[in-house]
């Protein structure tokens, strides 16, 4: 046996060491680049404090369905700090998922720690016809947790076998698993991790806190919640039971509780007040006619973080996980109500199964607002965090109901179960160990994508790829244009927007006095290395096709930073003129459906580094010979190289 601290330190290691890892993942792969959202969610309160009219009513704006009024004063207050370096909200939420492992630790250490704690139990009230447990004179000469809550107390029903660790473990793993990529290299998602930072927060709180104290504070952050997301508000509703659970009548009670209750009607009317229709969504009852798939969505919301990683279709395996955890939520709530008298199961128990409904919650109003959408959408990444909830307290709820059932159980009863558990376990920790491994590739694939729309953004205005931007940043590239240009004037967009399209000689920009090279924004255009072509850092070939465009492709690598190139950019130079080659298109190197190798993670050089395009023959002079050429540009220093290649047209 080794000493306790060892033991102890060795747990501590492996509960954290998901977290470390997703730490080092988010430090080589974030970019600090906006997208999706961020143009029409966080872009607007910047272009607006350069503008001198941003207002209160500018962060209580509608976000499709969100009310994200606490995340935009974040993003807001990190741009002003370090003029909206996306990396800086990255680790806001990573330390938010690392509030919810903490929650979850406390919820563990509390509900199934010490055998010999004393549990509170609920309100005589609260149980049917105000009916309690007898206690013994024993438990009764016992003191209580808090003065200020005399409630009634008990023994705790025998440990489970199942401790803190594991549970903390289990949370570690499945909170800070790789496939949650897309919540952690995307600053917009601290409107998903802060409302869960507060729920979970307020579960274990709600028990912990002196009255008033733990009321206040659920008030406080469940406001938060309710102006993070959408489903903010349930937080309410899942607060409720444990604060009563935890709180004593008192003279004072019914004035707290009706404070409450005014509260939450009156941030749900603020949040519905002048509430429009998303446009783009389907309409908010579409799932009514359609049950099967709403019933498809959420079993796949539930199943989302075990569907990946295995040779078997994703959605079937999403679907059966999905069921498998619904089922077993079932039992376990239809078990507690049968038990609800028991006070001190009730008390243990309760926590978790609020624990769960997280996920449930999450997951109906999830699929009310986008169903339409899909079932598949159910298995988005960002979904991850929310979809855990419902795992997690399934591995400290099953234990202590079936700890609880089996003092009356059958000898072949509790063999069949014990059975049925360790298989249904064994399904999921497969699953879990196969997408936590499946989410590693998706880092660097998400940086190779980033670094991309970087690339096309910064020569949007003389390189308007419109739809390549449409795909890759913002379904709106008009939108993309004009906060890019307001972000520009700012100094809050890296690298500045370049103003030329022209491609020169890096030694024929030198600046001198600053030992720096200036980049498209100097007289001389645009940096370049290799002018006659170099094969260390990949070739090229342009073919003529019949449907009025000409094809490239060939590979792009950047043999000093031993990784793929950013972006390829494609010139033409006129053959009467040569020496000024302009840019005219910008490929994308890679193939963001294609599934880069575990490799990738550590070694770049294992991302794939094939490009291909096709260029509109309009897009090219008419009645002249021309060259066209391929350049592996580096997003990050600014440099261009000439691939190795050569092409000449006429049209």
């Amino acid at each position: 046996m080794l000493p306790k601290s060892i033991t102890t330190f060795i747990k501590g290691v492996l509960i954290l060491a998901p977290p470390l890892l997703i730490g080092l993942l988010i430090f080589k792969n974030g970019v600090d680049f906006p997208v999706l959202d961020e143009w029409d969610g966080t872009a607007p309160l910047f272009e607006k404090m350069a503008d001198g009219t941003l207002g209160v009513a500018d962060f209580f704006a509608q976000h499709n369905e969100h009310r994200i009024f606490f995340p935009r004063l974040i993003f807001y207050g990190l741009g002003r700090l370090t003029h909206w370096d996306i990396r800086a909200e990255l680790w806001v939420i990573w330390l938010l998922a690392l509030i919810c492992l903490f929650s979850i630790w406390q919820m563990a250490r509390r509900s199934v720690g010490s055998p010999h704690r004393v549990l509170r139990a609920p309100h005589p009230d609260l149980l049917p016809g105000g009916k309690g447990t007898a206690l013994s004179p024993k438990l009764e000469e016992k003191q209580l947790l808090s003065q200020s809550r005399p409630l009634s107390e008990t023994h705790a029903i025998p440990p489970v076998r199942l401790g803190p660790f594991w549970i903390s473990f289990a949370a570690s793993l499945l909170l800070f698993s790789p496939l949650g990529v897309a919540n952690f290299l995307w600053g917009f998602q601290v409107g998903f991790l802060l409302p869960l930072a507060c729920v979970t927060t307020c579960i274990w709180t709600a028990a912990c806190v002196p009255y008033p104290f733990n009321l206040l504070l659920a008030i406080i952050l469940s406001t938060i919640s309710t102006f993070s997301i959408a489903s903010g508000f349930t937080s309410w509703l899942l607060t409720t039971p444990l604060l009563l659970l935890a709180n004593a009548r008192s003279s004072s009670s019914r004035k707290w509780w009706t404070i409450w209750v005014s509260l939450f009607s009156l941030e749900l009317l603020l949040y519905f007040w002048d509430y429009e229709q998303p446009p783009n969504h389907p309409p908010i009852w579409w799932f009514l006619w359609h049950p099967i798939t709403a019933l498809e969505y959420v079993l796949l919301f539930f199943g989302g973080p075990f569907s990946y990683g295995t040779n078997l279709p994703p959605n079937p395996v999403g679907l059966g996980t999905g069921t498998l955890l619904l089922l077993m939520l079932l039992i376990a709530g239809f078990y507690i109500w049968r038990q609800r008298s028991d006070r001190s199961f009730i008390g243990n128990a309760l926590p978790w199964l609020m624990l769960a409904m997280v996920t449930v919650t999450s997951a109906v109003l999830i699929m009310i607002g986008r169903a339409g959408f899909g079932p598949g959408q159910a298995r988005a990444s960002r979904y991850v965090p929310f979809a855990a909830m419902l795992p997690i307290a399934l591995v400290a709820l099953i234990p202590l109901v079936y700890t609880h059932w089996s003092g009356s159980a059958s000898t072949r009863a509790r063999f069949v179960t014990k059975g049925l558990l360790a298989g249904s376990l064994a399904v999921l920790i497969f699953c879990t160990c196969s997408g936590f491994l499946a989410g590693l590739p998706f880092w660097p694939m998400n940086r190779q994508q980033r670094a991309y729309g970087k690339a096309l953004v910064s020569f949007i205005n003389v390189v308007p790829e419109t739809e390549l931007l449409a795909k890759s940043v913002f379904p709106n590239p008009a939108r993309v244009r004009a906060a890019a240009n307001a972000l520009n004037r700012i100094g809050y967009l890296r690298p500045p927007l370049f103003r030329s399209n022209q491609i020169r000689s890096q030694t024929e920009v030198r600046n001198e006095n600053l030992g720096t090279t200036e980049f498209g924004n100097g007289p001389w255009g645009n940096v370049a290395n290799g002018t006659s072509g170099d094969a260390a850092f990949g070739p090229f070939q342009f073919n003529e096709k019949e449907a009025g465009s000409i094809a490239g492709d060939g590979w792009a690598f950047l043999p000093d930073e031993r990784r793929p190139a950013d972006a390829v950019l494609i010139t033409i130079d006129h053959a009467a003129a040569r020496g000024k080659p302009e840019i005219c298109a910008i490929a994308q190197v890679g193939d963001p459906h294609q599934i880069a190798r575990v490799r990738a993670v550590w070694d770049s050089s294992a991302l794939p580094s094939t490009w291909k395009c096709r260029i509109p023959r309009e897009r090219l002079p008419r009645g002249q010979h021309y060259y066209l050429e391929a350049w592996a540009f580096n997003v990050e220093t600014l440099q261009a190289h000439r691939l190795q290649g050569n092409a000449l047209f006429l049209w």
